[in-house]
């Protein structure tokens, strides 16, 4: 049997083929509902939507967690929840599966997490 890496050599975790991305609807504070894509990148959050784009770098991100309360679910469904340092959370919420979350905040997790070791390096 043969190991074989599923990226391509010289290729790190903060490199663009590791970018993931998900279909998703967001509200900040009390603006209406933004439809758009989310992606995971190397140094943060982007949310792509029809009204433009918006990046938030891990380092501005107090935490991420499921929101459950009635105050932060879209339509009913639990949300993802990006708390900020400054500004109120961001809520976020999959449009085709639901399931979807849990692995959205363990990415995030992850991600925020490296990025406080590297800025610590």
């Amino acid at each position: 049997m043969r190991w074989v890496a599923d990226v391509p050599p010289g290729v790190y975790v903060d490199d663009e083929y590791m970018r993931t991305s998900y279909g998703v609807v967001w509200r900040e504070k009390d603006e209406p509902l933004a439809v758009g894509k989310l992606e995971l990148r190397p140094s943060g959050v982007r949310l792509d939507g029809l009204d433009g784009s918006r990046d938030i770098p891990y380092r501005l991100l107090a935490g991420v967690r499921v929101g459950r309360l009635a105050g932060e679910r879209i339509d009913g469904r639990p949300s993802v929840v990006l708390e900020r340092h400054a500004g109120g959370p961001i809520m976020i919420a999959t449009v085709a599966k639901p399931s979807l979350m849990g692995e959205i905040v363990e990415k995030l997790a992850a991600l925020q997490v490296g990025d406080d070791l590297a800025r610590r390096a």
